[in-house]
This record gives structure tokens, sequence and C-alpha cells, in this order.
């Protein structure tokens, strides 16, 4: 007897009895089957809509803390591992390789020697809610901790600001080792997404995604704890459906060092 959806189990039931007691014995647990999948379905719809519903009054006041932020020089010996290896041992970085480092360890704003700000609420690209700024609201140290906060308030024509933090000219590197200590511990609102990524400071090859885009860490809000690390390029893309990436389920409350290591060959 033939008993179950979609791939199809084989069951032996009865064999020694008539033909007719097996087919029927098949069609009641094949309805019975159905009827489980029916309740599993109606329970999770309404689990969902209750769980939206709960996300929907939350505040919206989502803060990410950066601990440091560190780059140093590619190894040659990068170039030479195989990018299709699943695992590869990585050492520590070497400490005199190291070309640019904020410890955060000065309370107040961003080191602006370091750090410039995007400023605007135009969705940059991906409809986003949010106006930037470089208010000491969106992003502030204290206790050598970069904090990036959004916040629900009506500001320039938006209901919601945050800060979007660049190394633009400060900061510029190709190829390299680029480390990040972050905590995502308030990042789990729905509609949050904090992210560590790099974009080109000449876009040489033409605009997005042609001229590039490494993502090191995008956290989704409604999919609490899956972080993911993703490449753009004009062939490789999201808009497109190939971009090339892969994603880790990771504990939010806790601190995590986030890296991408970008060789002329392999990223």
């Amino acid at each position: 007897a033939w008993i179950g959806s979609g791939q199809h189990r084989r069951v032996d039931i009865c064999q020694s009895m008539m033909p007719v007691f097996v087919y029927r014995a098949s069609f009641l647990v094949f309805v019975a089957h159905r009827a489980i999948q029916f309740a599993a379905t109606l329970v999770s719809f309404i689990f969902s809509r209750v769980i939206h519903k709960l996300h929907a009054i939350i505040p919206f006041i989502v803060p990410m803390n950066v601990k440091a932020i560190k780059a140093v020089k590619a190894k040659k010996s990068l170039a030479s591992q195989n990018p299709t290896s699943p695992k590869v041992f990585v050492p520590d970085p070497d400490p005199s390789k190291l070309v640019w480092s904020d410890e955060f360890d000065v309370d107040g704003l961003p080191d602006p020697t370091l750090w410039s700000y995007d400023i605007g609420g135009n969705g940059w690209g991906n409809n986003e809610l949010q106006y930037y700024t470089d208010r000491s609201e969106n992003a502030y140290i204290s206790s050598g901790v970069l904090n990036i906060r959004a916040v629900r308030e009506n500001y320039q024509g938006k209901e919601y600001t945050s800060a979007r933090l660049v190394t633009r000219n400060t900061g510029d590197w190709t190829y390299g080792r680029v480390l990040v200590r972050a905590r995502l511990l308030h990042c789990t609102g729905l509609g949050t997404w904090p992210a560590i990524w790099m974009l080109p400071t000449d876009w040489v090859y033409g605009g997005w995604p042609k001229s590039g885009e490494i993502d090191i860490m995008e956290h989704v809000g409604y999919d609490t704890g899956k972080v993911h690390g993703t490449v753009h390029t004009e062939a490789f893309n999201h808009g497109i459906g190939t971009q090339v990436g892969s994603s880790i389920f990771t504990n939010v409350e806790d601190w995590h060092v986030y890296e991408v290591i970008w060789s002329p060959n392999a990223i």
C-alpha cells in the first residue's frame, strides 16, 4: 500500500489479508495524515499572525554595538588557498601587518578622521524607511563600544532614524583581512537590518552591482540569529537571484568577530 503525501513512502499493511482491506487501511491512514497536516498548518498560521502583532507594538529602538574594527594586509598565502574548500584553518592576524583600527576608546561621536556618514532618506536602493543622520542620538561611543541606534521618530519626512557610518577615503583597501567585533543584542525587531559591509570607493566598473559589494555580516530582524555573508557582482547579485554567499546561526546576545579575507583569487 502507498501511504503519505509528497514523497510517497512504501508501507506494507496486512499483506495476508484481502486487497480491499489494504486499500481501506491505506485510505484511512492517508486521510488521517492529511488532517494532521491541515491542523499543523492552521496552528502555524495563527502563531505567525500573533507574533506579527506582537512585533508591531514593540518600540522600534535598535542599537547595534561594535566593539572594534581592524583591517590587516592580506598574506600572499591566501591567494593559493582553495576557494572551494569548505573549511580552511586561518591563523590569527599578524599584528605587524595592521594598517587601520578603531577601538572606540574615546566616548562621544565617532572619530571624524576615521569615519564619515551617509546622510538622507532616499531608500538607498532597498526601500529603506529610515533617515540616516550624523546625530549622537543614532551613533555614539560609550565605554569602548560604538552604538548604532535606530529610533522610531518623525524626522525629515520619515518615521525612523538611524546611522550609516563609512570609512570612504579614510580607510580604503583592495585585498586584505577585515575583522569586526560586534553584538546584535537588540537587532531583532521586525524590519530591522543591521549590516557590516563593503562598497567601492571608486566605481570603476560602473554602478551597482558592476563594481561589486562584499557583505561581511547581515542580520534580518524577522529571522533572529541567522547571519549572512554575501558577495554581489554584475553576474552574481540578488537582483537576478544569483548572489553567492552563505549563512550561519549565532547567539545575538553574545559578542562575535565577523571577518572577511579578500585575496586576488578568492573571498
